[in-house]
């Protein structure tokens, strides 16, 4: 014994006793004056036994006690606490006042070893929860620290004081929401609200406070409660009764963040409430969430007023050409919650990347995307991540309580995905609505390219990090019984997979022959074709025979024969069905196909696209290509020796941003006369124009003179066509 206690361990001896059999009479409860505050009253007569440290269950005991009849919205001013335990040897513990959910907590009573037959006291006047919620669960726990006995609660009371019944704040109702500036805090508290709407990423948060915010400039926005006094929830909303448009609850402690990209002069509406009806003060600040995305195309390759440009290629802007130089033709060469039910029509026609001859199929899959928790990645700290390796059969068992039958088919692949996504912008994902429910949730999730199988045995686990990418915001997403889908922004642009085409008026023939590309069941890539419209009436939707499965939502249903992208797979018939002590996939009629396909037309307008206008006279362009995805467009082959002028529209949501016009040119720098050489001819007619200025568009830069488009034709302009005619005249 003394050898341990002179390593530091804190023993006492024992010693033998007797606990009483039965309760002692309760002790009168002293009421303590606070005149200007109402209270309210709870205790609890069950005992609980307190074990000592050499019992196996050795652990803190609690007793609780619910108060729930105090006004809505009712905070706690002080508290009054009552607690008798009794315990021969009262040092030996420690005991702890909490609230429901632990926020906050007082010790008191220390142990201090200190020898004391039954601990009871009375504490006035706690104030350590002011500001917390009235109506909720409070719980006194009791720890025995030393060896050598036990014994129990036998009895408690609270009486918690609060305000009277305040008055509910001005802007209690969302009719009455108070306007909010950008980047200008706002300080209010939520103390007296009543309501009766719950956030969907909350609990019980019914005592709300209303703002509403009307962008300037459509961008992302970072809407914060951090650094509130209480556990906030926050909502965001199209309208008074309208749909909630994301949801955050925990994002800085246990206060509220989200982003979320807004459209300039619509004014939306922000909820802000209490986890569990908690009310407190608050403070709100919304301010941009990174720069403002450039409306304007930009970058323009080649460049503004380049020459010796090729007359076959590509236009690019924005990050076009760093795109283009990473999948050409990577694409092709390198490409080889489980939520809603799908299943397998006549044969199963799955095949994974290895299997794909295709090029175009591995090219467009090539962009298409798993979703995985962030909580099963793991950070490899050298620039890759790890996906979970556990089988497809593990994770159904674990679900199940059930093995998959040997004979079905991916069974020992690893299943890291819930859901599936594609690139529809450089950043941005469309997915099943059902997939993200709000940004809470789409924060806990990555977007990885390039999960597939090398070969029959051989998975790709390790992602390197310019294949995975975080959840930037929720820019709109529905889920109705009809209509299910969601446009996530992603953290960055993605620069090594290009962005897919999709539907964006009319609706697929019937008939159509489609192709699927996704995760069911989270494995690496599947393709499946050999499936077809079956079903093209409903609005929002059509209904085809897909060999999908769970974790196929949010997949692109592609058009066969143009590669676009039909529809989002969002539900269907169930996957599996018992065989003995196994399970195995349910094989479906081909005819009638009931997978849910929500249409791209529904959420297209929201996908930014280009047109790109080309021409020899700035005046009069044509359109060289219409609604692209991608900031590229191809051409050629065109005129040698001519000036081309271009501009790219970008078009989203109905408006029209018209980019700057710029030119290049496609000859050698001093073929002035267009026969695609420079000579002695191209000199005479460049002596002629020496010396000219105000070289522009308008009179074609001097002629064409004005070799380098600077605004003259002088000394510079020389040197380029001595460079050329030089080249042309050596051997």
């Amino acid at each position: 014994m003394d050898r341990l206690r002179s390593r530091g361990a804190k023993i006492k001896t024992l010693r033998e006793f007797i606990l009483a059999e039965g309760k002692k009479e309760k002790r009168q409860i002293i009421p303590k004056a606070n005149p200007n505050d109402d209270w309210e009253f709870g205790d609890n007569d069950i005992d609980y036994v307190i074990p000592d440290p050499l019992d196996p269950d050795w652990n803190w005991t609690w007793s609780d006690i619910f108060i729930s009849s105090a006004p809505a919205g009712s905070v706690v001013t002080t508290i009054d606490v009552h607690y008798e335990i009794i315990h021969p040897w009262a040092g030996d513990l420690q005991v702890d006042l909490n609230d429901e959910f632990r926020y906050r907590e007082l010790t008191l009573h220390e142990a201090d070893g200190e020898s004391g037959v039954d601990l009871i006291e009375t504490v006035y006047d706690i104030t350590t929860f002011a500001g917390l919620a009235v109506n909720q669960e409070w719980d006194l726990w009791v720890l025995d620290y030393y060896e050598g006995d036990s014994g129990y609660i036998d009895y408690w009371w609270i009486k918690v004081y609060y305000g009277g019944s305040a008055n509910p704040p001005d802007h209690d109702l969302c009719v009455d929401a108070i306007a909010t500036a950008l980047d200008i805090p706002y300080d209010g508290s939520t103390v007296g609200a009543g309501g009766t709407d719950i956030s969907s990423c909350s609990s019980n948060d019914s005592a709300d406070v209303w703002h509403s915010f009307t962008p300037a400039q459509s961008a992302a926005y970072l809407l914060s409660l951090c650094g509130s006094e209480f556990d906030t929830t926050l909502a965001v909303y199209d309208g008074c009764g309208g749909n909630e448009l994301d949801c955050n609850d925990d994002a800085c402690d246990l206060q509220s963040e989200l982003t979320l990209s807004l459209n300039a002069s619509q004014t939306y509406l922000i909820r802000i409430a209490g986890y569990e009806g908690e009310v407190g003060n608050y403070t709100l600040l919304i301010s941009q969430s990174g720069p403002p995305p450039s409306l304007e195309p930009n970058f323009p390759g080649p460049a503004d007023k380049a020459y010796d440009v090729l007359r076959e290629g590509y236009l690019t802007w924005n990050s076009g050409a760093e795109i283009l130089q990473n999948i050409m033709p990577a694409s092709v060469l390198q490409t080889q919650t489980l939520i809603t039910p799908k299943g397998i029509y006549g044969t199963d026609d799955r095949l994974d990347a290895y299997q794909v001859t295709d090029p175009d199929w591995l090219a467009v899959g090539d962009s298409v995307a798993v979703m995985v928790s962030l909580y099963e990645v793991v950070d490899n700290g050298d620039g890759t991540y790890t996906l979970p390796a556990d089988t497809m059969d593990e994770i159904y068992y674990s679900l199940n309580n059930r093995h998959l039958c040997s004979s079905e088919p991916f069974r020992n692949q690893p299943s890291a995905g819930y859901c599936t996504g594609v690139l529809v912008a450089p950043d941005i994902i469309a997915t099943a609505g059902h997939c993200i429910i709000n940004s809470s949730e789409c924060a806990e999730f990555a977007f990885v390219f390039g999960y597939r199988m090398l070969n029959s045995s051989t998975p790709v686990l390790t992602i390197d990090q310019s294949d995975l990418y975080f959840c930037g915001g929720i820019i709109d997403r529905i889920e109705t019984y009809d209509d299910d889908w969601g446009l996530i922004q992603l953290d960055r642009e993605v620069l090594n997979h290009a962005p897919l085409q999709v539907r964006r008026s009319g609706k697929v023939a019937d008939g159509q022959d489609l192709l699927v590309i996704g995760y069911p069941y989270g494995v690496p890539v599947k393709y499946a074709d050999n499936a077809w419209v079956q079903n093209n009436s409903a609005t929002e939707y059509f209904l085809a025979n897909l060999d999908v499965y769970t974790g196929n939502s949010g997949t692109p249903v592609f058009n066969t024969a143009t590669l676009e992208i039909e529809g989002l797979l969002v539900a269907g018939q169930e996957d599996f069905e018992p065989v003995g002590s196994c399970d195995r996939s349910i094989v479906y009629p081909d005819t009638p196909g009931n997978e849910q396909c929500t249409r791209t037309t529904q959420f297209s307008d929201q996908i930014p696209v280009f047109d790109v206008y080309l021409g020899t006279d700035p005046g009069q362009l044509s359109l060289a290509c219409s609604e692209v995805p991608y900031p590229w467009c191809p051409i050629g082959p065109l005129d040698c020796g001519k000036n081309y002028y271009w501009k790219v529209v970008r078009k989203e949501n109905g408006i029209q941003t018209d980019g700057d016009t710029w030119v290049f040119s496609t000859e050698y720098v001093g073929d002035l006369n267009h026969d695609c050489q420079v000579s002695i001819a191209d000199f005479e007619f460049f002596a002629a124009a020496w010396l000219l200025d105000s070289c522009d568009p308008i009179n074609n830069y001097c002629n064409q003179n004005d070799l380098d488009k600077f605004g003259s034709v002088d000394i510079s302009d020389l040197i380029l066509l001595l460079t050329h005619w030089t080249e042309s005249t050596e051997p």
